[in-house]
């Protein structure tokens, strides 16, 4: 007997329509709308009055671990458009109409761009981009990374979530040659961390673990296309090499030259690419082994890399862990950490999310790694 399907009396699964919403708000510079504006409702319906879901085209977001920053875009009809200000404050939220639209990116506007079709792209970036527009010429004394990470933090005015403490530094200094947004980035990478912003941009400090599992994408249901790359890492094996001798004789020794530098010097890994590191803020034993493991880790953790393609997933976000399921090649199946996501909305090719994968058994302390710039 065959079976056809529209002649059968089993229920048909229903189509997922695309929801969003925006919430705008007026910020520091003057303009704005004085108030809240917010709209949810479904992409592909009518928005009645409300100007966002009646204008929007197309909406898209693309986040990931410190040193790139996080940014937003948003495109609509420029006719009757509210009055937007740069730093003004906004909130997408993305999702489908059997449930409320969960919030994707929290910052404030950078740039409109105004077009002779009649079209604006409103863009956004969080605290990422505050970071980025500001240095410093500053320097602590016996204090951790994370210690350093929340002053600067409160310095530019962006809100912190998880901080931990990362590495003991008895002195470090920052020069205003590098913004503070890849300060933070060095100083995680250092610690074997993650520095990301959260969807409610606020900043988190933290070793990257796997956790709980936010979401399964099995093959035939809910992957759209996937590829994992097995690479040989860059390199196999780090020594790093500290200055001081805070590790021996006391946190106000930082400063001593020594005469063996081996008491300031750490080796991980081993293999035939191997590579030696100098680095003068690090300067007791315990902060170069944590470096020289935190780098050997981020290398390793690049040998197993992928981009997964799914139907919207409002609820990953960098950090997450995901499983890959049902794939007919085993290899690609398992656990994996997301190191980047990025949301496209839009009422021509409705919601797609692109996540940057790292194999979780492959980073045991995180990996920092230089993002490419570019939209879904």
């Amino acid at each position: 007997m065959v079976n056809v399907p529209f002649l059968s009396n089993s229920t048909l699964a229903s189509v997922r329509r695309s929801t969003f919403a925006i919430a705008h708000s007026s910020g520091a510079s003057s303009g704005g709308l004085g108030g809240l504006v917010a709209a949810a409702g479904n992409l592909l319906g009518q928005g009645g009055d409300d100007f966002w879901l009646s204008h929007t085209i197309e909406i898209a977001v693309q986040t990931g671990p410190l040193p790139f920053v996080n940014t937003a875009c948003i495109t609509f009809a420029a006719a009757d458009a509210p009055d937007i200000a740069r730093q003004d404050a906004v909130t997408i939220s993305l999702g489908y109409g059997d449930a409320a639209p969960e919030a994707v990116f929290t910052g404030s506007v950078t740039r409109q761009v105004r077009t002779l079709a009649g079209l604006t792209h409103l863009y956004a970036s969080d605290g990422g981009g505050q970071l980025a527009r500001q240095r410093l010429n500053q320097s602590y004394e016996a204090q951790n990374a994370g210690d350093i990470v929340r002053d600067l933090a409160s310095q530019a005015g962006v809100e912190t979530d998880v901080i931990e403490s990362g590495l003991s530094l008895p002195f470090y200094a920052l020069a205003s040659t590098t913004p503070l947004h890849a300060q933070i980035a060095v100083l995680a990478r250092r610690s074997g961390y993650w520095a990301y912003f959260t969807p409610a941009g606020k900043l988190t400090f933290a070793p990257v673990s796997g956790g709980e599992t936010v979401q399964t994408f099995t093959y035939g249901t809910d992957v759209l296309k996937l590829e994992i790359t097995d690479a040989a890492p860059a390199l196999d094996g780090v020594q790093v090499s500290g200055e001081g001798a805070a590790g021996s004789q006391g946190q106000d020794a930082w400063n001593w030259l020594v005469a063996d530098a081996t008491g300031v010097q750490a080796q991980a890994g081993s293999g035939e690419a191997q590579r030696w590191v100098s680095d003068g803020s690090l300067r007791s034993q315990d902060a170069v082994r944590t470096a020289a493991t935190a780098r050997a880790s981020a290398a390793a953790s690049r040998q197993l890399t992928g981009e997964l393609w799914v139907p919207g997933a409002p609820q990953v976000a960098v950090g997450s862990q995901i499983v890959i399921a049902a794939a007919p090649v085993n290899f690609l199946n398992g656990s994996y950490q997301v190191e980047r996501v990025c949301h496209r909305l839009s009422k021509a090719r409705g919601f797609v999310t692109r996540l940057s994968l790292l194999k979780t058994a492959s980073v045991p302390l995180g990996a920092l790694a230089a993002l490419p710039g570019g939209l879904l």
